[in-house]
């Protein structure tokens, strides 16, 4: 009975295996590594076969944890009234999990009649409005209106080099800011998350330079 109990346990991981090659997507194929890993451990534990045991067990682990992690990142996610807009309108390129991580990292601050970025000098965090207009100008010269959603100091943050432009709260400000170690260091959470922030980044300086 034993001989051929093992031989199905084989045969099913085998056939696990088998189709973790056709399928794609990347929660059903981890789901699908489980199954044969569990056939596999079942096989060794008839057979006494300690090293079929064991890395069977690493493999069943760590495939454990990842279908745990898509599987919370994957579920329906709230988001606060006040938050809302911006996600779906300047942050959709990142998941509700990774945006919500990147929104709690940030420091909000306010600011009011003063200079919140001044031309020719460096900056190591970025930006984005809240609430209230900023104002970006060179020498005095009007370029435009930031609002809400619109992020300032990237040129800087991104190039590592001084800014560009003045930037000028003429009535209260709400803005948030994020220094380039919080963006950094978030890739031990989020490995994509910088590269989808520069991206959205990216976007907002084509609309500047088309409205400037």
């Amino acid at each position: 009975m034993n001989i051929e109990l093992h031989n199905i346990l084989l045969n099913l991981y085998y056939v696990g295996v088998a189709a973790a090659f056709l399928v794609r997507e990347i929660f059903w194929l981890r789901i699908v590594m489980i199954f044969a890993a569990c056939c596999v451990i079942s096989y060794g534990v008839i057979t006494s076969n300690t090293t079929v045991i064991i890395w069977n067990s690493i493999f069943l682990t760590i495939n454990s944890v990842w279908v745990l992690r898509l599987y919370i990142e994957r579920r329906p996610i709230p988001l606060d009234d006040d938050i809302r807009d911006l996600y779906h309108t300047i942050f959709s390129e990142m998941s509700k999990q990774e945006f919500l991580h990147l929104w709690k990292q940030g420091t909000i601050k306010k600011g009011e009649n003063e200079t919140l970025c001044k031309k020719g000098e460096l900056y190591n965090s970025v930006s984005c409005v809240i609430s209230g207009n900023v104002l970006v100008h060179k020498s005095d010269s009007r370029v435009l209106y930031l609002g809400r959603g619109k992020f300032f100091a990237e040129m800087s943050f991104l190039t590592r080099q001084p800014a560009s432009a003045d930037v000028t709260a003429e009535e209260e400000v709400t803005y948030i800011s994020w220094s380039r170690h919080v963006v950094e260091h978030m890739k031990k959470v989020y490995p994509e998350l910088p590269q989808k922030l520069q991206l959205i980044i990216g976007k907002d300086l084509v609309f500047k330079l088309q409205s400037s």
